[in-house]
């Protein structure tokens, strides 16, 4: 039996399983959209890969403790609307370009990112721009990078052995001992006695 790594998978997603044989994976219609709904548009195609960065930079795009992308091919993302409204930012422009950030126009929504070589033939899509956002809950993470970046609190992911499509990483839920409040650290007892009074 050949290991997940060990597939041979052609650009439109099909696996040669030899013999002439070939399997494709599931298809998906995503739509995205901006805030405002000034933007719309569809990853079509394979399902997306989920990744996660923890990187500075993703951070501050976000305004958040990471970035969430779907990571498409750029011929899986198609705009239906709003495309002239949207904005363009260089992330260490001008001399050490190593992201372009794409947002709406009007409500500055971040809808994707390209990296460095604006050329390259992989998008980021913002996974907060799907307008059905319940995909979400069947789909989670297959990867996570930058972790040296990454919030000592954030959940860790751990691998359950999926080859893909189906995702290789599970979201393990993370159960604080000690909840910030006000400053004062609080243990889950002191909590409960805070609570009855």
């Amino acid at each position: 039996m050949t290991s997940w790594r060990d597939r041979r998978v052609n650009s439109e997603g099909e696996e040669d399983l030899g013999e002439g044989i070939t399997s494709r994976p599931p298809q998906v219609s995503l739509p995205i959209e901006c805030l405002c709904g000034m933007v719309h548009g569809i990853i079509s195609g394979p399902v997306p890969h989920h990744q996660i960065c923890h990187c500075r930079n993703c951070k501050k795009i976000t305004g958040g403790t990471h970035g969430d992308f779907l990571v498409v091919k750029n011929h899986r993302l198609t705009f239906t609307r709003g495309l002239s409204v949207m904005s363009l930012y260089e992330v260490g422009a001008p001399f050490n370009v190593v992201k372009f950030v794409f947002r709406c126009g009007e409500c500055c929504t971040p809808i994707y990112i390209k990296r460095r070589d604006i050329q390259s033939t992989d998008t980021f899509v913002f996974a907060g721009c799907l307008v059905n956002t319940e995909w979400l809950d069947q789909h989670g993470p297959n990867d996570e990078i930058n972790k040296s970046d990454k919030c000592a609190w954030f959940p860790k992911l751990l691998r359950t052995g999926t080859p893909s499509p189906e995702s290789e990483f599970q979201l393990v839920s993370a159960e604080p001992d000690i909840e910030m409040v006000r400053g004062i650290r609080l243990s889950a007892s002191e909590e409960d006695s805070e609570s009855d009074e």
